[in-house]
């Protein structure tokens, strides 16, 4: 369902005074999280299109599956758009941030959020017309059928979800005393310079997919594109649940127990820890594209930066004995 800018929440946003309130509401936050649940369950149907496409990428059915493949990456970027003006972050330019009233951000973000809902659908009929061909084949069919009726679904549920009558007006943290950059806890961390940097990261991923795609289409190993897509996509999950942490938005109850401080260390971890481990493993795969020995000295580059720049920072941030944040996940 396309859902378009309600009259009365631009009036309110035309009309109301200078805004003192900082920080998402809890209707706001419910709202972020059903956005990037609507992708992380588009990233499990991509998964099972992936599948397919290991499993049974014919020349027939080889065009079919990679315009299905690009269909997914283009609701990827409406998404990415949508999430980063939602929350205020912007995705083009690092400094300064973009100068927009919370109108021009929520009519943006409005803009990405229904072109996203619209690649939804599209996405549902590339997987049906990609049903067309192997019509013997099970694990072909079944696969296509989960990514369409089920994930893509359930995307679809938690974009619709998403209530226009919230206006974001001011989603970034208060700003803390004595500051004039909005840190992310404390005195830590500049907010918005780490969301545009996990912004940029998505965009490079997605400017990835479209190489993947285009030597997909020119016959590359199947089976090789379904691991890389794989990897990238549990790296981009990871990359989303970050963004919601980081924005004080929360996924499981342990979380929600947690405190601002646990919660950005959880963010810490998942992007030095879980995303990096992704990265390196996409990589090691994405290099098997390349000739001897160049293959090994791009898998080797990868998981170098891995260990000494991602894991490494990561040992320096954890707090092994701390009695404050107590998951298990914190702890090594």
């Amino acid at each position: 369902m396309i859902k378009r800018v309600a009259l009365g929440v631009m009036l309110l946003l035309l009309c109301s005074p200078a805004v003192v309130r900082a920080d998402l509401t809890s209707a706001e936050r419910a709202d972020i999280k059903d956005l990037i649940e609507s992708m992380r369950a588009l990233r499990a149907g991509e998964r099972y299109l992936t599948a397919s496409i290991a499993c049974c990428s014919t020349p027939e059915a080889r065009p079919a599956l990679a315009t299905a493949l690009a269909r997914f990456q283009a609701a990827q970027i409406a998404h990415w758009q949508a999430l980063g003006n939602f929350l205020h972050t912007g995705t083009e330019n690092p400094t300064p941030l973009p100068n927009l009233s919370p109108l021009a951000w929520y009519t943006s973000a409005w803009f990405y959020l229904n072109r996203y809902s619209i690649h939804l659908v599209e996405i549902q009929a590339d997987l049906k017309a990609a049903q067309a061909f192997n019509k013997t084949n099970a694990a072909y069919q079944d696969n296509l059928r989960r990514a369409r009726d089920i994930w893509v679904a359930s995307a679809r549920g938690f974009a619709d979800r998403v209530d226009p009558a919230l206006t974001f007006t001011n989603p970034w943290p208060p700003l803390a005393p004595g500051k004039t950059v909005v840190t992310v806890v404390g005195p830590h961390g500049d907010y918005r310079m780490i969301h545009f940097l996990l912004n940029r990261g998505k965009n490079y991923a997605m400017d990835t997919y479209e190489a993947l795609i285009t030597v997909y289409r020119q016959g590359a190993d199947a089976a090789r594109i379904r691991d890389a897509w794989t990897q990238s996509s549990e790296m981009l999950d990871a990359l989303d649940k970050a963004t919601g942490l980081l924005a004080d938005v929360t996924f499981t109850p342990e979380e929600a127990a947690e405190d601002r401080f646990c919660r950005v260390l959880r963010a810490t971890k998942t992007l030095t820890v879980t995303a990096a481990l992704r990265y390196q493993t996409w990589g090691d795969i994405v290099s098997q594209f390349l000739p001897a020995p160049y293959n090994l000295i791009f898998a080797k580059l990868v998981d170098s930066w891995k260990h000494s720049i991602d894991i490494a920072t990561w040992k320096a941030f954890v707090f092994p004995e701390s009695a404050r944040c107590t998951s298990p996940f914190l702890k090594d």
